[in-house]
């Protein structure tokens, strides 16, 4: 079957470009009051990361992944209990080896406009999507996460076959994350690096305007190919627009005054003003606002580099007592106004492992933690000065940890620096104890055990505090080719217990997501891996 395109009707089109143009114009000139014309409705928000790029291939953070969830579809999707569900793929199926997978293609997806015409996403297209994040020249920071693919094939126009080296139980989850978005293979070749600036994709929003550093804006793609279960076509929405204040208390102070219609997270900046001391919102905002939280796949940590400078530092007894000397029931309560979970049970938050076997190891234990710093003193003659790498976004916590690590007899000092180049001395082992988290890529426990599998040490991966093992790392590559779940999440413990007796990391706390809504809009959709989903949004009149 050859390409298929469907010629729009301009003057129709004309018009709909006229009033959304209006609608633009008024966004960027009034930021102060709803956007409201004829009836069309936006969805504003600030990012103060800011965006780099549009193109899914290089959808590494946050910042990024949102808008590319915005403007392109996968295979498959998440939904709110992070299931996978179907998306460009309406099905599939698994052979009994779980090494094919063929995936069966809605045959009514339309990639967004494009020289006023819109053709129908083809298996071809999956294929090159895919092979395009492979290839070096793409230098895709996602291009592990086709380890495992050994070929993908078009077997027609709307069936695409994956084959596997060998079976992998987080495959599926693994084509949800953004690098595995469809893209269209002219327009690729066609705008080479300016595809990110001005990208084509699937999404339920289209690209409309990027000011860099000042404001982006996506319009509603009338022929999204999804409806809703009463058939009304989606999403709701007839625009997004996101600003990038970098400065997180006005971007606040812009929220009460109008500007925007929800905030994602908490900042030192303006935490006091949003929530009281227990977490729950301020009582001046409830009125106009609703807090919005959910668990979040995310882990807070202090890194330790294995085998480094300090000999008494390399000895995991004083580690474990680091982590007894942290009362983190009350860093979460008045620091983090109650929003995380205290990680007393080990690095891998408790949503993703069932019947660990490490619950509480490092639960706060003040007693415990000055015997064992006694006892260490005594053996090595002194305690060394205890210096962490940082970024200033986390000043109170770590100011914190300085103080209950001082109350153990433990002098710490902090070293604050950008975030590049902080990033850049992690990877490059530069410091024995570092701040880091982890976000999850996919929804399985695999993402994390990662963080210490020996072959992930820098440049190959995310293994930073260069743990390694033998044995964690046998019963990591058994865990990737074992089809049985129940038997996967045994492997997954015993890892786990591998590396929370080990003790390469101070866990801090687990993530919780935080949002401030205005009450007016409804259908905001997130789960636990933190995805932001504009479908169902709507902004009550």
């Amino acid at each position: 079957m050859g390409a298929i395109f469907r010629l729009s009707n301009r003057k129709s089109l004309f018009l709909n470009q006229l009033v959304l143009l209006i609608v633009t114009l008024v966004l960027l000139g009034c930021e102060s009051q709803q956007v409201k014309h004829a009836g069309k409705t936006v969805f504003r928000y600030n990012e103060p990361g800011g965006i780099t790029s549009l193109d899914p291939a290089y959808a590494r953070n946050l910042e990024n992944i949102w808008v590319v969830n915005q403007l392109f579809d996968g295979l498959v999707g998440l939904d709110e209990e992070l299931n996978v569900i179907p998306a460009i793929a309406k099905e599939w199926e698994v052979d009994s080896s779980a090494t094919q997978y063929i995936f069966h293609l809605n045959t009514d997806v339309l990639f967004h406009e494009w020289n006023e015409e819109q053709r129908l996403v083809k298996a071809s297209d999956v294929v090159y999507s895919f092979e395009r994040v492979q290839k070096p020249e793409t230098a895709s920071p996602g291009r592990w996460v086709f380890a495992d693919v050994d070929k993908v094939t078009a077997l027609n126009d709307s069936t695409v076959e994956v084959l596997l080296k060998q079976p992998s139980p987080s495959f599926l989850s693994i084509l949800t994350m953004p690098y595995c978005k469809v893209v269209p293979s002219e327009v690729v070749e066609k705008l080479g690096d300016d595809f990110g600036l001005r990208p084509i994709g699937t999404g339920p929003f289209q690209y409309f305007i990027w000011k860099q550093r000042v404001k982006l804006v996506l319009h509603k793609n009338s022929n999204y190919f999804l409806k809703d279960e009463e058939g009304t076509q989606l999403p709701y929405l007839d625009a997004v627009s996101i600003t990038f204040l970098k400065d997180a208390n006005a971007a606040f102070l812009g929220m009460l005054k109008g500007n925007y219609d929800f905030i994602s997270g908490l900042d030192g900046a303006y935490k006091d003003e949003m929530l009281d001391t227990d977490g729950s919102l301020k009582k001046n905002l409830k009125a106009d606002f609703e807090l919005v939280k959910s668990p979040f796949l995310y882990t807070e940590y202090i890194g330790v580099l294995q085998n480094g400078s300090s000999n008494f530092w390399n000895d995991k007894r004083a580690r474990l007592a680091l982590n007894q000397a942290i009362d983190k029931e009350k860093l979460i309560r008045y620091v983090r106004n109650d929003i995380g979970e205290p990680a007393n049970d080990g690095f891998i938050p408790n949503a993703l492992l069932k019947g660990r076997a490490t619950k509480g190891i490092y639960a706060f234990d003040k007693e415990a933690a000055l015997n064992t710093f006694k006892a260490l003193k005594a053996e090595y003659g002194e305690i060394p000065v205890l210096s962490i790498a940082a970024t200033t976004a986390v000043a109170d916590m770590l100011e914190f940890i300085q103080k209950s690590w001082g109350e153990v007899g433990v002098e710490t000092k902090v070293e604050f620096m950008p975030s590049s180049v902080h990033r850049d001395k992690v990877a490059s082992a530069e410091f024995d104890f570092f701040r880091k988290s982890w976000i999850a890529d996919y929804p399985d426990a695999q993402n994390f055990l990662s963080m210490f599998y020996s072959v992930n040490i820098p440049p190959n991966g995310p293994n930073y505090t260069r743990f390694s093992s033998n044995e964690f790392d046998e019963l990591y590559e058994q865990a990737l080719t074992e089809k049985l779940a129940s038997d996967r999440m045994n492997l997954y413990v015993k890892a786990d217990s591998i590396i929370n007796t080990s003790v390469p990391t101070i866990p801090l706390y687990y993530g919780e997501i935080v949002q401030l809504k205005r009450k007016n809009i409804t259908g905001l959709n997130t789960n636990s891996m933190n995805i932001l989903d504009l479908r169902y949004t709507k902004v009550e009149q």
